[in-house]
């Protein structure tokens, strides 16, 4: 590590500031000398609050900050120790290599990570200021469970932050029920050790529900800045294409540096098969990463996408978490309807962190679903933002409690100005489709007759003949000109059929059909040759 590194050492700390007596100035001085960056309002409340030992739920959006709120503690009491509960591994690394370049100690214990009675020293000596650990490792690793047990390490621990909460919710049972068992945790450490859960997206369903998985105490102390991103525009355009085809992502071409989220990790590969194959796009600009890749390979792909020789990346819900620090990402895509308003807007986050750039937030459905299929979805905010006629970013706001400006946003979303609609997100390589409600409204078309149907027939009977002809008797040992649908036993037989019109069939001047000539049982599937 270079001199110019600020070092953060156990052996020889910084003078302790009172928990009790929590000084915001000095706070805000201390950051400023060790980060060179002073911290927002909301941070110091955050401290401040987890100083005062108070249950903390911080609601920010994606690249607003929540990291320092992590990182000031540890300069202002560098006898203590912060435990985060995180679920995206690549996120936990990310931070657990900040404090590192920072000189703070820290450690990251993940799936894959062994635990050493050198690491469990450190651990107990409190040598790590920073633990990073999976939810599954927090209470059911027997070695971790050892900590709990130790008066010193309680003492020491000055809060237990839940990374990600909105996972909680929006990750399935199993998931739930690992980080649910998170505050069985309480039991286990002093009465006054406060918890923080942090998101960028917790409506109040989902805010609820962690509250009571983690049993928040009732005096919690909710912080909402908002997630709005103001330059991110919202834009949702139905396919053109069957979905499965993946056309639709044509545009994709333009390699502007862009994330595709899918909700499968099949559509993520059938999507980069058909950029390369059929598009004959460059295939080292484009990497599909999603939980089936290995983890040294996964960070591989994002290393390259972070440093531009990546531009496409495609990627399911196992990575929303893994692009903290990659600030020019000028387009997101949402590939079909995602599970929910939540997922959604995280994806949507991972664009622009550099607040001069113009963004897109894009979202690609099939054809829009009838009022039925529109009832049984479970998620109504979803629906909302993907079929209103309005602003989508005033629903938006509505959901998530953000304050909502009317005097507009020029970059604001494809119904407050359809003009800026950039058309390579409507338009590819077809005429495309009417609005799904004009085609309901539209009334179909009178049946055929039975002398259209007829007619129809027999000039499918007639192309089909031609091209035989044309295409394949040249190719034949022997060869029968194919029969006519009416040549055939089966509906010869029919009863009370005349059959006395189809005797013989001229398909063209050159070549007479005489059914006595040749014979073909359809039922037995036999030619006679030597006819």
């Amino acid at each position: 590590m270079s001199s110019s590194t600020p070092s953060m050492s156990y052996s020889a700390p910084l003078e302790t500031i009172s928990t009790d007596a929590f000084d915001r100035q000095d706070a805000l001085s201390r950051c400023l000398d060790f980060f060179k960056v002073a911290p927002k309002p909301e941070q110091l409340e955050v401290v401040a609050t987890l100083a005062r030992c108070q249950d903390c739920i911080l609601i920010a959006g994606c690249g607003w900050g929540e990291t320092p709120v992590y990182f000031l503690p540890l300069i202002l009491w560098p006898d203590r120790v912060i435990f985060v509960i995180s679920p995206l591994k690549a996120l936990a690394k990310e931070r657990h290599q900040k404090l590192h370049a920072l000189g703070i100690r820290s450690v990251a214990i993940l799936g894959e990570t062994a635990i050493t009675p050198d690491m469990l020293k450190n651990l107990s000596d409190g040598v790590y200021r920073a633990v990073f650990i999976s939810p599954e490792y927090a209470l059911s690793n027997d070695r971790i469970k050892n900590l709990w047990r130790q008066p010193g390490w309680r003492k020491r621990l000055f809060a237990v932050v839940v990374d990600e909460a909105h996972c909680i919710d929006s990750m399935g049972d199993r998931f739930r029920q690992e980080y649910g068992s998170i505050g069985d945790l309480r039991c286990l450490l002093l009465h006054d050790t406060p918890f923080l859960a942090t998101s960028a997206t917790l409506p109040p369903r989902v805010l609820e529900n962690i509250k009571e998985s983690l049993h928040f105490r009732p005096d919690t102390y909710t912080i909402n800045v908002g997630n709005d991103r103001p330059n991110v525009k919202f834009i949702v355009t139905e396919s053109q294409h069957p979905m499965d085809s993946f056309r639709d992502l044509k545009f994709l071409k333009d390699f502007r540096k862009t994330i595709v989220y899918f909700n499968t990790c099949l559509d993520a590969e059938g999507a980069r098969k058909y950029l390369v194959r059929e598009l004959g796009l460059d295939s080292s600009r484009i990497a599909v990463y999603h939980a089936i890749k290995l983890d040294d390979f996964k960070s591989v792909i994002l290393e390259r996408f972070r440093n531009d020789k990546v531009l496409l990346l495609l990627a399911t819900e196992a990575a929303v978490g893994m692009v903290g620090d990659i600030n020019n990402i000028v387009r997101v895509v949402q590939y079909r309807r995602p599970p929910s308003i939540v997922s959604l807007i995280q994806r949507f986050g991972r664009a622009s962190r550099d607040t001069t750039l113009q963004c897109t937030g894009l979202t690609i459905v099939p054809q829009f679903p009838s009022r039925g299929q529109a009832k049984d979805a479970a998620d109504k905010d979803l629906l909302a933002f993907l079929y209103t006629k309005t602003c989508r970013r005033k629903v938006l706001d509505g959901v998530f409690g953000n304050k909502h400006h009317e005097d507009g946003n020029a970059n604001c979303c494809d119904n407050c100005h359809p003009e800026r609609k950039p058309v390579e997100f409507v338009r590819t390589d077809s005429e495309g489709y009417e609005d799904a409600e004009t085609k309901a409204d539209g009334k179909r078309g009178p049946s055929s007759t039975a002398e259209e149907k007829a007619l129809a027939r027999r000039a499918i009977e007639e192309w089909r003949t031609a091209t035989w002809k044309r295409d394949y008797v040249s190719r034949a040992i022997f060869y029968p000109v194919p029969q006519p649908y009416w040549r055939c036993s089966s509906f010869l037989n029919t009863p009370g059929l005349d059959t006395s019109a189809y005797d013989a069939y001229t398909f063209d001047d050159a070549h007479t059909y005489d059914a006595d000539a040749y014979t073909y049982d359809a039922d037995a599937y036999t030619y006679d040759a030597d006819a």
